[in-house]
């Protein structure tokens, strides 16, 4: 079966396992969205307004401001456990990899050559409004490397664009690799 609706705008998405979008917590009467910020401590908001003040000394254009949101730089200070000497440098790196790499050009037409055969594409959410992807490698049907490496950015940046604009708490992407039927001869 082919996913071309994965990642070709103004299509209907896979399945998406029969939950709600984003993350909700059921207290009874009514679903109350998670806010990840409030949940944080002293310690965390601290680091949290550190990393905003270190970002905003960057010479960022207003692309790169609207990328580098709370959500982003939260996820940079969970990665490296709170500490500032390493999360500002990752984050630094990312900001001239994106500028470089230029990840909002991607477009669903340059990347649908790789994407017909289903072997990189989104798959819904699960239960927890975690978007998931899944790569088939066993699918691989060109040689192309840069323009597979533009179609797996280019999913994984859908999903974090969805996880954002959510604004429920999602900061988890699920990351399916079905290695069934791979060999060398479709490496």
């Amino acid at each position: 079966e082919l996913h071309k609706g994965e990642f070709l705008p103004d299509t209907p998405s896979s399945p998406d396992l029969g939950i709600a979008s984003g993350s909700a917590v059921d207290d009874g009467d009514e679903l109350a969205v998670f806010d990840p910020l409030a949940a944080l401590d002293e310690y965390q908001v601290d680091k949290l307004r550190r990393m905003r003040e270190a970002v905003d000394a960057m010479d960022l254009n207003e692309r790169e401001r609207a990328w580098a949101d709370d959500m982003c730089l939260l996820r940079y200070l969970r990665a490296r456990e709170w500490k500032l000497k390493k999360s500002v440098p990752m984050i630094k790196e990312t900001i001239e990899w994106r500028r470089e790499f230029k990840p909002w050009t991607i477009r669903p037409e340059e990347v649908e050559p790789e994407a017909v055969t289903g072997k990189n594409y989104r798959f819904g959410k699960d239960k927890f409004g975690r978007p998931i992807i899944v790569m088939t490698p066993a699918r691989e049907n060109t040689d192309t490397h840069e323009r597979q490496v533009r179609l797996t950015v280019y999913v994984i940046e859908r999903c974090i664009e969805e996880m954002d604009a959510l604004h429920h708490g999602v900061e988890q992407i699920i990351l399916i690799i079905d290695n069934n039927g791979f060999t060398m001869r479709n490496a």
